[in-house]
C-alpha cells in the first residue's frame, strides 16, 4: 500500500511542511517502494533542513536502511546513539530495522545501548 502511505505522508506535510518525521516517513516509503531517486531527494532535503533545525539522525538512518546502504545506515545510527536518541530503545523490535539485524554493526550498537550481550 505504498501509494496510500505516500499520499498520507504528503497530506501530513501539507499540514506541517517542516515536519521532519513526516518527511522521513515519506522518504522511507519511497525507498522501500523502489523509488530511489525520490528517496535520495528527500534525504538531501532532510540534511538541508538539519542545518537550520534539529532532525533526528535516526530518521536519516532509517531511509538509508530502506535503500540498503548499510554504511550510511550505521554512520547515521551512530550519530543517533551520540544524540542519545530515545528511538534507539526500539532497536530489537522495530520492523523497519529487520534488514540490518544480521550486520555485526547492529549487534555492536545493541550492546552499546545495553540492550543485549
Amino acid at each position: 500500500m505504498y501509494a496510500e502511505a505516500i499520499s498520507q505522508f504528503q497530506q501530513a506535510l501539507a499540514i506541517a511542511p517542516e515536519s521532519a518525521f513526516a518527511l522521513a516517513g515519506l522518504g522511507r516509503t519511497h525507498a522501500v517502494s523502489g523509488n530511489r531517486t525520490e528517496a535520495l531527494r528527500i534525504l538531501r532535503q532532510l540534511t538541508e533542513l538539519s542545518r537550520s533545525r534539529y532532525v533526528p539522525a535516526i530518521y536519516i538512518s532509517a531511509i538509508f536502511a530502506a535503500l540498503g546502504d548499510l554504511d550510511q545506515t550505521f554512520a547515521w545510527a551512530t550519530k543517533a546513539y551520540e544524540e542519545r536518541s530515545h528511538y534507539l530503545i526500539y532497536l530489537n523490535v522495530e520492523p523497519s530495522l529487520d534488514g540490518i539485524r544480521e550486520d555485526p554493526r547492529f549487534h555492536d550498537l545493541v550492546v552499546r545501548m545495553g540492550l543485549g550481550k
